[in-house]
C-alpha cells in the first residue's frame, strides 16, 4: 500500500526511492573523501551518509532504509545529540531525505541522496576547481610547432565512471551560474529549483537576476529565495514586488550586515523564551517532529521554510530565534481561539 502524502511537510514523506545502481555505496564513499563534501558535512555528517549508504547496499536498493536512532548510535559510535546535529546537517545541505516516525521507537525512513551541483561536478570534470596542483608540463610537438608550456593545472578529484571513446557532453554555462549561485547566496539544495525552472521554460537569466536581486535587497532569507526560483515564470520582472514574499524579520542571508545585538536584547528574548517555553511546557513540543507541529499549529509559509531543516523540535536547541516565533505564533492562535 503506498504511504499518503502529507501536504506542507518538513520533507517528501511517501517519496519514492530512486533507482540506484549496483555500486552506488561505493560512489557515494568515494564522493565523501571530496574536500567540499567532506566541510559541508563534517566528520561525523560524513560518518551519517557512509552508514545509511552501507545500509541500502545490504537492502540491495530495493527502498529506503528503515532504522531508529537507537540502531543507528552503535554504527556510528556517537551520542544521540551528536547523531541529531549530523542529521540536521546532511538534512540541510541536501544530502539525506529523512521521514521522521510518527513515534518515538519506531523506524524512520531514510536514504542518501546526492545533490545535484555535485552530479553536475562529478559528471562535468571541468567544473571542478576545489582540486588543483601547481607545476610544471613541459610538451614538444613534431611537425609546424615545438614549444614549452609552464603554468599552473587544474584535475578533477573523481570521476565516478569513465566512458571510453565518448566525448564528454558540454555543461550550459548560464544553468552552472545559477547552480553557483544558488551556492553563494545559501540555498543549499538546488535540484527542484533547478528542475522547476527548466519544467516551466523559465530563462537561466531570470533565476541569475532573481538571486541577483535577492543579493542586493538582503531581505529574503534563503529558504524565501528558492521558493520564489521555485515558482518563477517566463517574462517575469525580478523586481516585481507582488511576486515576492514579505521579508523575513532576520534575514539568514550571509552577506546582511545585520547591527550587533546588544546583550540586552538577547536577555530579553531568552527572557520571553523561557516564558513561553513554560507556558506551552503542557504541549508536549520535546517529544514532537517539526512536521507534526506545522500540521497541528498551521504554522505560516515564512515560519515553514524557516523550520524545513529540522526534523524534530530538540533539533531546533541551538536556533532560540526560531523557537520563539513559533511559540508567539502559537500564542497568537491560542489567544484568537480564546477570544473568538
Amino acid at each position: 500500500m503506498p504511504r499518503k502524502k502529507q501536504p506542507d511537510a518538513q520533507l517528501d514523506f511517501g517519496a519514492d526511492y530512486p533507482k540506484r545502481e549496483p555500486w552506488f555505496a561505493f560512489h557515494v564513499v568515494k564522493l565523501l573523501a571530496l574536500p567540499l563534501v567532506a566541510r559541508t558535512l563534517g566528520a561525523q555528517g560524513c560518518n551519517l551518509i557512509r552508514v545509511i549508504a552501507t545500509l541500502e547496499d545490504d537492502y540491495g536498493y530495493n527502498d529506503g532504509v528503515l532504522v531508529t536512532d537507537e540502531d543507528l548510535r552503535p554504527r556510528m559510535a556517537v551520542t544521540e545529540k551528536t547523531l541529531v546535529e549530523a542529521r540536521r546537517r546532511c538534512i540541510e545541505s541536501g544530502w539525506l531525505h529523512y521521514e521522521p516516525s510518527s513515534k518515538k521507537g519506531e523506524p524512520s525512513r531514510i536514504w542518501v541522496k546526492i545533490p545535484h551541483h555535485i552530479e553536475m561536478k562529478t559528471k562535468f570534470p571541468s567544473w571542478w576547481r576545489n582540486s588543483t596542483t601547481t607545476g610544471t608540463t613541459t610538451g614538444t610537438t613534431t611537425g609546424t610547432t615545438t614549444g614549452t608550456t609552464t603554468g599552473t593545472t587544474t584535475s578533477p578529484s573523481y570521476i565516478p565512471i569513465p566512458i571510453p571513446n565518448t566525448p564528454s557532453p558540454s555543461p550550459t554555462p548560464d544553468w552552472a551560474e545559477v547552480v553557483k549561485g544558488m551556492i553563494e547566496f545559501g540555498i543549499q539544495e538546488t535540484d527542484k529549483p533547478i528542475e522547476r525552472l527548466k519544467a516551466n521554460g523559465t530563462d537561466p537569466a531570470l533565476a541569475l537576476g532573481i538571486l541577483r536581486y535577492a543579493s542586493e535587497a538582503k531581505l529574503w532569507s534563503p529558504g524565501r529565495v528558492r521558493r520564489r526560483l521555485i515558482n518563477a515564470l517566463p517574462g517575469q520582472d525580478p523586481q516585481e514586488k507582488r511576486l515576492w514574499m514579505p521579508p523575513d524579520l532576520v534575514t539568514a542571508h550571509p552577506a546582511v550586515q545585520l547591527p550587533s545585538t546588544s546583550s540586552d536584547a538577547l536577555k530579553q528574548r531568552d527572557k520571553r523564551l523561557r516564558q513561553l517555553e513554560f507556558e506551552f511546557s503542557d504541549l508536549g513540543l520535546k517529544a514532537m517532529t517539526m512536521p507534526a507541529i506545522v500540521e497541528q499549529f498551521g504554522l505560516p509559509p515564512e515560519l515553514r521554510d524557516k523550520a524545513r531543516p529540522y526534523p524534530t523540535w530538540q533539533a531546533t536547541d541551538r536556533q532560540p530565534g526560531l523557537r520563539l516565533a513559533i511559540l508567539e505564533f502559537i500564542r497568537d492562535v491560542k489567544r484568537g481561539s480564546n477570544h473568538a
